[in-house]
């Protein structure tokens, strides 16, 4: 059962002779010789879908960061040049729900309220036609 990380090719499939499958614990196969593999009448398996969730989960995260300027923030306060709280200071954009499709449409846009959303929000499109 190897990661990504792990390299399963001839050499390693010659090493095992009684192996009889590879259940990779990836989404893909690109850590395996699928060749290699059937030549010495080894299954290959992998986990698809398995980062789908993850992914849609750190995908928010990153476009929350980078939105409300987190890093930044972050990096101040470190620095120690933070004098505290002003204003107008790392203020960022505000995610407004009827344009959270346009951030980030398919599996993360499913994420929001559960249900599919379409790709381009109403918003937007209004003001692409006004333009």
């Amino acid at each position: 059962m190897p990661l990504l990380s792990r390299w399963v090719g001839g050499t390693e499939l010659k090493n095992l002779p009684n192996l009889r499958i590879v259940a990779n614990v990836a989404v893909g196969y690109n850590n395996v010789d699928v060749v290699a593999a059937e030549m010495r009448g080894v299954m290959v398996t992998n986990t698809p879908g398995v980062l789908t969730e993850a992914t849609a989960d750190l995908t928010w995260a990153l476009i929350l960061a980078t939105a409300r300027r987190i890093v930044e923030g972050v990096d101040l306060v470190r620095s120690g040049k933070w004098t505290g709280w002003q204003p107008d200071q790392l203020l960022g954009l505000e995610l407004r729900a009827g344009h959270w499709a346009c951030w980030a449409p398919d599996a993360s846009a499913r994420r929001w309220d559960g249900a599919p959303q379409p790709s381009v929000c109403a918003s937007c499109t209004r003001r692409a036609l006004q333009a």
